[in-house]
């Protein structure tokens, strides 16, 4: 996901293939629609391989080593270390261009949108569930409120806390690619911790906030300059300073007025 700026710009005057593993190559299908697209856990990767080992490309941009011999192949090897901003920086960089940048063109039917992603990939990155079920609640009197929860998230145990916790809105439960376009072009005002959803809100140019407990917001901001970013390691904001910085949102916002 970390890659998906640089792969557009790519796109402009270049024939891209990216090779990658699900659900990441199924992200980069629907969002980049390179020229060709490879599952390297299926039968396509020999093939690929076998070309980038003949010279087929004109260059080859490798997160870590690769599983083959690049040759005599225009060649640049990323870091598996680096993080956050740094990473898909690296991305751009090796590309050739510029800060990631995606607004949708965006269509608001109905009431204005408030979209709320409480999970995380790391239990110690999540503000507390019940935080974000309170806020939901005080917002769905003028917004429809949509809760993104993937896997882990059911895995874990947070659906059904949420559900318990008679948290209101939508819940969307493993949105694929398309589905979350459509949330985003629905132009919502984002609330969410440190998480992959978090990057790719950042790079389709949503407002909102995105709350830090764990991470450090200095090597893990999301794309973009809309999202107003909470929090640091070992000082998670309170109730009250999300509560009142979301109020400000919407009143700073075309939106909706409170």
């Amino acid at each position: 996901m970390l890659g998906v700026p640089a792969l557009l710009g790519l796109q402009s005057g270049h024939a891209v293939t990216y090779a990658g593993r699900r659900p990441g190559v199924e992200l980069v299908r629907r969002l980049v629609a390179p020229e060709a697209s490879v599952d390297l856990d299926g039968p396509g990767a020999a093939i690929c391989f076998r070309e980038a080992a003949d010279g087929t490309f004109d260059r080859i941009i490798c997160v870590g080593p690769p599983p083959f011999d690049p040759g005599h192949t225009p060649f640049t090897q990323l870091s598996t270390k680096a993080a956050g901003q740094r990473k898909w920086r690296e991305w751009c960089a090796a590309a050739g261009v510029g800060e990631p940048h995606m607004p949708l063109a965006t269509t608001q039917p109905g009431p204005p949108a408030l979209l709320i992603a409480p999970g995380s990939g790391s239990l110690d990155k999540n503000w507390p569930t019940k935080y974000f079920a309170r806020l939901a609640s005080e917002h769905a009197q003028h917004a429809e409120v949509f809760v993104l929860m993937g896997p882990a998230e059911e895995e874990r145990g947070l659906l059904d806390h949420w559900r318990g916790l008679g948290g209101p809105g939508r819940i969307v439960q493993s949105p694929g690619p398309d589905d979350l376009l459509a949330l985003f072009r629905r132009a919502p005002l984002f609330l969410g911790n440190d998480s992959g959803l978090t990057h790719l809100a950042g790079l389709f140019d949503l407002r909102g906030i995105v709350i830090f407990t764990a991470s450090d917001p200095a090597v893990w901001a999301p794309p973009g300059t809309r999202l107003r970013l909470l929090g640091g390691p070992g000082h998670p904001p309170e109730f009250e300073e999300i509560e009142q910085a979301l109020e400000r949102e919407w009143r700073s916002s075309a939106i909706c007025a409170i």
